[in-house]
């Protein structure tokens, strides 16, 4: 309980300071699967999870990191081109209901309505069903609006 390694943060979402190794265990289900061609191995296991069919020209598939507890689920997937990233996000659970603090907000072509906080990082919040999705990363409105299309339910 009194770990200093762990420790709490918004929704009692567990946050491991560092990196996280593969294989480490931090309550639940984690893992990080580095190989592109496993990802569909791992959506056998969640069948919620989404796989993203498009990112701009560039990126590079760095990891998808995998952490399912009681409470919530985490999907989030790492491109990386040089030493800017973009992450996909993907979050089950309950109290997901309500985007606040955005700066704008656009529909995707698939009627997704997509909300957006342009800070040092630009965010993009959306919901597909219940799950709260998020994409950050320096990208054009039209690039999020594909990757939002074209993730895979």
């Amino acid at each position: 309980k009194n770990d200093p390694v762990m420790t709490e943060e918004g929704n009692n979402t567990i946050v491991k300071e560092g990196q996280g190794q593969p294989g480490e265990n931090l309550g639940g289900d984690t893992m990080i699967e580095p190989d592109w061609n496993r990802v569909a191995t791992v959506k056998k296991n969640y069948p919620d999870m989404l796989i993203p069919g498009y990112v701009p020209e560039g990126y590079e598939f760095k990891e998808l990191q995998v952490e399912v507890t009681e409470a919530f689920s985490s999907f989030t997937y790492i491109y990386q081109e040089g030493d800017k990233l973009v992450k996909i996000v993907q979050l089950k659970g309950e109290g997901m209901k309500v985007i606040k603090n955005y700066d704008y907000t656009f529909e995707t072509g698939d009627g997704i309505e997509v909300s957006l906080k342009d800070d040092e990082e630009k965010s993009a919040n959306f919901f597909i069903g219940s799950d709260l999705c998020v994409i950050v990363g320096n990208l054009s409105d039209m690039e999020i609006g594909k990757i939002v299309d074209s993730l895979e339910r």
